[in-house]
């Protein structure tokens, strides 16, 4: 177990696996934020109860990455943050 940086191999191998979602503690204002990985059963709807102003895991609005949106949309370089990896040797 273990933080590794978030790149789209990591983000591949993480939706293949079932994970859907990155969820941060940290704040939107803190970069590079570290994430969790999470299965939710529908995306959307977990984003409409989403506060982002905070009130579910911290004080000033927490982080969240998509991860079928950042594989669309971001590149390799505009990935930034670390994921905790629960069992490394399935992702390399």
């Amino acid at each position: 177990m273990k933080f590794v940086k978030v790149t789209r191999q990591i983000l591949c191998s993480l939706q293949e696996k079932g994970f859907n979602i990155l969820a941060s503690t940290n704040t939107l204002h803190e970069i590079p934020g570290t994430y969790i990985p999470k299965k939710v059963d529908d995306v959307w709807l977990f984003l409409e109860h989403w506060d982002f102003s905070g009130t579910i895991l911290g004080s000033e609005g927490n982080e969240l990455l998509v991860i079928e949106e950042a594989l669309l949309t971001k590149q390799e370089k505009d990935l930034k943050g670390m994921v905790w990896i629960e069992d490394e040797d399935l992702f390399y």
